[in-house]
């Protein structure tokens, strides 16, 4: 095989590993929670199998071992031969952290290994073999055995026959990882069969020709031996049978039958020596850019179906524009203006087509917090329900993928600040166990996510104490409820007494307010003392479209993001006054704003004067933008400056107006920076 096609392969099996580490999170996490159903165990373990069977086909033997282990205690308890409790639960959730910093470093830099894996085996192997004191009782209410000792292994000898067909090489297919991983079962007797060998004369290396014997003594079932081979199943003939009688332990292997490769290959997995020395830490291997994250994406089928219904639809209407323009007589004109309106539909049912694509639920960030609100509670002992609604919303994958640290940051937040211990709800009156809800929501053409608890709610007059003490909120400044609470965005603001390795440094809030904004979204918090806090976000569905507002800046139409315009007024509505020092205010609900002259800002014409203030709002302050005209709403699709040109302080990006010209994407949020348009050229 190629080492293209073979990279690409190891590329698919690195971005199902993902999937699988999902499944096996989210599994682990029911039966922690006590839903230890037959279903739930199968599905934890066909995750841990099929990431241990890629592992090692793929020579990631690290990520390989350690999965065999835990596959190997999540086989006892499918079997009913242990009970599910939360000792071997925290055991394995433990074993999958490592599995993911494990298959992280392969994703960025090539095989790894992690130095924590070594001593995490081990705790599996003492669990497994019941060398650890069994955890009494039935912590999770989940009891799939009355037994609840370490069960005897008893040991079984099995005789293997493995003919791989012709092209099983040629498929991607290495025996190899094979042998290795029936060798870490158990004590492997292998013969080789020479005798489909063909001549030299008639000999193809393309083909595969060798068959084998083989004789395994372990305590594996027979389930667990085939399902070695799951990966392989359709390419070749496999027969396993139990001997009779069963050998000692120590049967040994046949070297006289044995060739020299295989046998050194077989002989040092199952020599103590030599795992030792394989259990030291790998180095990472060199870097392949190819395997950075997010470089794909699993499209459903039915998206895939509906791109190709659409573009079906194109070549169907260009061959009808074609047919009337070949025409050699006058045009029909009305006929043109309906198969323009055709391709005119089309394209744009295309458009929204391809957008989906990217389109990604929501619950792939949700499914992230279950374990991090089961650790947190657990360390901050606290009674925490998480409820999880609204998974099935789509976002577009870049804006999701972004979303997902400040997601972690709120739900910290709440979890520390927000909700209460035990003892501080019953002596207010509410339940033991506290509630923090996360939803999603399509509104508006927007993405509303909303994080909520029924904790202490923000202290306003705390919070206004401690940011007139630190400068910023300035003596004699009267603040409402909302803007109080919008405080707590502020860099390097916190209320709490202590420093702590969850909470506490006055950084986690700002980043949170910087990425959304960063994503032309907007974030609000609604808050009762006593009672709870809301946090409210509203994001774009996609930051390759947006809904734009059309405006007239020095005879130059610019466009101005709809998610950021608060409202829109003539200059004759309001107060326009020039401070001592040139700048500009505007008056708007009662309150002076700062006010900005965009042409002035990029050296334009200004011969005209500013008929309209565009009230926008940047870093939860509202700024009063002077344009000379208001045009119509249209959606634009982004253009990237960088790619072109170079990155423009106060502008988005560009994108091209239906008559073919160029219209600028105005960004709000750089208008603290923005770079004359002259200067930049």
């Amino acid at each position: 095989m190629e080492d293209d096609e073979l990279e690409e392969l190891k590329q698919m099996f690195l971005e199902e590993c993902l999937e699988n580490v999902e499944l096996l999170e989210n599994g682990l996490m029911r039966m922690g929670d006590g839903e230890c159903s037959s279903d739930t165990l199968n599905e934890v373990f066909r995750a841990a199998h099929s990431i241990k069977g890629g592992a090692a086909s793929f020579g990631y033997q690290p990520m390989a071992e350690l999965t065999h282990h835990m596959e190997t205690l999540l086989d006892e308890m499918r079997s009913e031969k242990r009970t599910v409790d939360e000792v071997d639960v925290d055991l394995l959730l433990e074993a999958l952290d490592i599995v993911q910093s494990i298959l992280h470093v392969s994703r960025t830099e090539g095989a790894g290994d992690n130095e924590n894996r070594l001593p995490l085996q081990s705790k599996l192997e003492q669990a497994v073999s019941g060398a650890e004191e069994a955890q009494q009782g039935n912590e999770t209410g989940c009891d799939t055995s009355e037994n609840q000792s370490a069960p005897i292994q008893s040991t079984h000898c099995w005789l293997i026959t493995f003919t791989p067909n012709a092209n099983f090489i040629q498929r991607g297919n290495n025996p190899l990882p094979l042998l290795k991983e029936l060798a870490r079962t158990g004590e492997l007797e292998l013969n080789l069969d020479r005798e489909s060998v063909p001549e030299w004369s008639t000999f193809d290396p393309k083909q595969s020709y060798l068959s084998w014997k083989g004789r395994l003594v372990t305590s594996e079932s027979e389930e667990s031996i085939r399902s070695i081979f799951d990966w392989v199943e359709d390419d070749c003939v496999l027969d396993i049978v139990q001997e009779s009688k069963t050998p000692a332990v120590s049967t040994p292997i046949d070297t006289s039958l044995t060739t020299e490769p295989v046998e050194q290959k077989v002989t040092k997995e199952v020599t103590p020596k030599e795992s030792e020395k394989k259990s030291e830490p790998a180095a990472a291997a060199k870097k392949n850019p190819a395997s950075s994250e997010g470089a794909s994406i699993r499209i459903a089928t039915d998206k895939i179906d509906q791109l190709i219904n659409m573009v079906g639809e194109l070549v169907i209407t260009q061959s009808m524009l074609s047919r009337v323009g070949e025409q050699s007589g006058p045009i029909d004109v009305q006929e043109l203006r309906e198969r323009l309106a055709d391709l005119e539909h089309h394209t744009r049912d295309l458009q929204e087509s391809v957008m989906q694509v990217r389109m990604l639920p929501i619950s792939s960030a949700f499914s992230r917090l279950p374990r991090l609100v089961r650790d947190l509670s657990k360390k901050l002992d606290k009674d925490v329900e998480l409820t999880l609604t609204g998974g099935t919303t789509e976002l577009d994958k870049t804006v999701l993928e972004r979303m997902v640290d400040p997601l972690v940051h709120l739900v910290r937040n709440s979890l520390d600040h927000g909700l209460e211990d035990k003892a501080e709800r019953a002596e207010k009156g509410k339940t033991g166990k506290g509630q923090l809800e996360l939803s999603a929501r399509q509104e508006s053409g927007n993405v509303i996510i909303e994080i909520s608890d029924d904790g202490r709610g923000i202290n306003g007059d705390v919070i206004l104490k401690k940011a007139r003490e630190r400068g910023i909120v300035q003596p004699g400044e009267e603040l409402n409820d909302d803007q109080i609470n919008q405080l707590i965005f502020a860099p390097g603001f916190s209320t709490a007494e202590t420093v702590s390795d969850v909470s506490g440094r006055g950084v986690g809030m700002d980043v949170v307010r910087r990425n959304i904004v960063d994503l032309g979204g907007q974030v609000n918090i609604h808050s009762k003392f006593g009672s709870g806090t809301t946090v409210k976000i509203k994001l774009p569905l996609s930051l390759a479209i947006l809904d734009g507002q059309l405006v007239r800046i020095a005879q130059q139409t610019f466009v101005i993001p709809i998610l950021s315009i608060i409202e829109s007024m003539e200059v004759g509505q309001t107060d326009l006054s020039v401070l001592p020092g040139g700048d500009e205010v505007c008056l708007f609900r009662s309150a002076y704003l700062p006010t900005i002259n965009v042409a002035q800002q990029f050296e334009l014409d200004t011969s005209t004067n500013p008929r309209m203030v565009v009230i926008v709002e940047t870093h939860n302050q509202r700024v009063g933008l002077l344009v000379d005209d208001i045009l119509g709403q249209q959606q634009v699709v982004i253009k990237p400056l960088e790619k072109n040109y170079k990155a423009v302080n106060g502008l988005a990006g560009a994108t091209i107006m239906s008559d073919g010209a160029v219209a600028l994407i105005l960004d709000p949020n750089g208008f603290g920076q923005i770079d004359s348009l002259n200067e930049a050229a």
